[in-house]
């Protein structure tokens, strides 16, 4: 036999094998063998001598803060301030997420708006990159707060992109121009990839430098569609926007209801709406609040000036009651929901069944659905004056005999709108 190397996938010679002479294939496989072990001995002399050559470049403690380098920066950057009611502070990164359609953009500029009238943050310090809206909401959005003392950027309008923000942003921290300025993003997806951590490592360096040079930076971000098995919203996307923030909050919404609100022009709207959310802290570096809750009123052909002044703050210990009971209310309904099929089927044998006493029902039930016997009784003690209802049965010799009779089909009638439906999730 012969041979012939071929290249493995690492690099090393491996022998291939054609008929010769024995002797030769032996002497081939040692050859293989000894290239082998020279590469790995090359590799191991390669990392020794990597080790013990000097890097090239200043040492670590040529960057070492000192007495005088801490001053001067004290001196730069200022007292600590914290703003938008404590959610965010100077030279910090705070990142807010929030479902769609939550208000963390209503909320954020009514707080930045009373902070500049208060003259916590001076005019034209605020910086808002809506990257959100385009046309008409855009201009009606930046129209506002340019009389409010805050600069607007819309992508889109002066040739404005995503990629020119962040490299203004950059420049902005190189420069020094950063300094008190506090920067808000609206919203993350349109200038960094939440999926991917490399490139939220970069966004968020960007950010960091952005904040050492004196500025604020403020994310707003989205959660997942779907809630964790506790009923609580979780950010979308890597990790990294709240391992590289300062502050992190979730935006959600403990309640919302229907009511009439009489507008500025002495207008009544009947079917307005009342919405009662609540920041929740996931991350903070200061005294920032663990819990802030507000609420807001929004109505069909509402102004977004009028929307700006109908938000205030409310009780957070009230609005964590709102959010455990809606949180308890959606688990009945996620369970009341998980029921429906097995509800269907049960049906369908009561219709053609009715006559029979309850007990003997359940067993029939049990045999034609194939369900248990403790399923059944869940199920239909769960929709009992909904989908079927107990009748006394007169021919029974026990007092505690029952017959059940169908109601409203479980395909026809959802349990909210079926009668006799209760919350019994308070």
């Amino acid at each position: 036999m012969t041979t012939q190397a071929s290249q493995t996938s690492n690099g090393n010679q491996k022998p291939v094998f054609t008929p010769t002479g024995v002797g030769e294939e032996i002497a081939q496989i040692r050859k293989a063998r000894e290239a082998k072990r020279g590469n790995i001995a090359n590799s191991i002399d390669r990392r020794k001598r990597d080790q013990l050559t000097p890097a090239k470049g200043p040492s670590l403690m040529s960057y070492a803060l000192t007495d005088q380098t801490i001053a001067a920066r004290k001196k730069e950057l200022g007292e600590m301030i914290y703003f938008m009611e404590g959610l965010a502070a100077r030279t910090n990164i705070t990142t807010i997420f929030a479902q769609p359609n939550a208000g963390k953009t209503l909320l954020t500029l009514n707080m930045l708006i009373k902070d500049v009238e208060a003259g916590v943050i001076g005019r034209d310090e605020v910086i808002y990159v809506n990257a959100d809206d385009g046309g008409h909401k855009g201009i009606e959005k930046a129209e506002i707060l340019i009389n409010a003392g805050i600069v607007p950027l819309v992508i889109g309008e002066n040739g404005l992109t995503s990629n020119k923000v962040l490299e203004a942003i950059d420049a902005m921290a190189v420069s020094g121009e950063a300094k008190d300025k506090v920067l808000v993003l609206d919203t993350m997806t349109k200038f960094s990839d939440t999926m991917d951590k490399k490139n939220q490592r970069g966004f968020y360096d960007l950010l960091r430098r952005f904040t050492v040079a004196g500025g604020t930076a403020i994310i707003l971000g989205h959660t997942n569609k779907n809630r964790n098995d506790k009923g609580k919203l979780v950010f979308a996307g890597v990790s990294d926007p709240l391992d590289n923030s300062d502050n992190a909050y979730i935006l959600d919404v403990a309640s919302t209801d229907r009511l009439s609100h009489t507008d500025s022009e002495g207008y009544t709207h009947h079917n307005a709406k009342r919405t009662l959310v609540i920041f929740d802290n996931k991350k903070k570096r200061g005294d920032n609040p663990d819990e802030l809750s507000f609420e807001y009123i929004t109505w069909q052909g509402a102004e977004y000036t009028e929307l700006l002044d109908n938000v205030k703050l409310t009780d957070a210990d009230a609005a964590k009651s709102e959010m455990m009971r809606k949180v308890r209310k959606d688990k009945a309904k996620a369970k009341r929901d998980g029921m429906k099929d097995d509800a269907i089927s049960i049906y369908e044998v009561l219709v053609d069944n009715d006559s029979l006493a309850k007990t003997e029902f359940v067993k029939l039930a049990n045999g034609e659905t194939g369900l248990s016997l403790a399923r059944v009784r869940k199920v239909l003690a769960e929709f009992n004056g909904v989908y079927w209802a107990d009748k006394k049965d007169k021919e029974s010799a026990s007092a505690n005999g029952k017959l059940l009779v169908p109601v409203n089909h479980p395909r026809e009638h959802g349990r909210e709108d079926a009668p006799g439906f209760t919350d019994d999730s308070q």
